[in-house]
């Protein structure tokens, strides 16, 4: 399972510059990944904004069930929701309150008083944290999360740096280029992802099962992978076009 997080101190704009893809750097947020859906916000994507002061002003939706604390559940200090959100205070945005780029990875935050009231004037010195996979927004099924291959769909395995392991498989749209999952994991524990592939490989040698290899999100235990050792904090899965 892919799991998507940065957090960002922003400046006085409302634009959040994520990388869109592994091969594209920003300086703010490297190796982001790509949005299945790309122009869709609400998507599973969630984009909680904490004030770093009495400056950010939140729209008069974050009322009712939208007024509360995302890491505390306190009631804002202004009661409403709506106003100057005070320092520290936690706001989920709500669906609306911020826009996906069709053809990037730029997270557009609305104005407080834009249409719906739903945005968030962002002040300097403002986080901005973003999380993307699957389900964990207001809709379901992003595509880039998940990915189940077949041993024999295996092609490759490649260290991309010290803390960075590509495996390949054969597209799943049966195309010349490989879908791609690139892991995240400790310094130097390539061999060791090499030796935990060949494992679950070779683990149900007769019909086999289904065997998870990571999910970060939920960090369940996983017998096969974690008699190596890998540290793995990330992953990123790149379907072929």
């Amino acid at each position: 399972m892919g799991y998507r997080y940065t957090k960002i101190t922003q400046g006085a704009d409302q634009t959040v510059q994520l990388a869109k893809a592994d091969t594209a750097t920003n300086a703010a947020a490297l190796n982001f990944g790509e949005f299945a859906l790309l122009g869709t916000d609400g998507t599973d994507v969630k984009v909680v904004v904490t004030a770093a002061g009495n400056a950010g002003t939140r729209g008069s939706a974050y009322t009712s069930a939208n007024q509360y604390d995302y890491y505390t559940g306190a009631v804002f200090n202004d009661v409403t929701g709506e106003g100057t959100a005070a320092a520290g205070e936690a706001t989920e945005l709500i669906t609306g309150g911020y826009a996906i780029g069709d053809t990037n990875g730029i997270i557009t935050i609305e104005a407080y008083n834009g249409t719906g009231n739903d945005g968030y004037t962002l002040a300097a010195g403002d986080i901005v944290e973003v999380w993307a996979y699957y389900n964990v927004g207001t809709g379901s099924g992003h595509q880039h999360d998940g990915l189940v291959v077949p041993t024999t769909g295996l092609t490759g395995i490649d260290p991309l740096s010290d803390t960075n392991t590509r495996i390949s498989f054969k597209s799943a749209l049966g195309t010349q280029v490989d879908d791609n999952v690139v892991l995240i994991h400790d310094a130097g524990k390539y061999k060791d992802v090499c030796k935990m592939i060949e494992a679950a490989c070779n683990a149900h040698p007769h019909g086999g099962q289904l065997i998870t290899i990571t999910d970060v999100a939920n960090s369940p235990s996983l017998p096969i992978v974690d008699q190596f050792g890998l540290g793995i904090i990330g992953c990123s899965i790149n379907y072929a076009s």
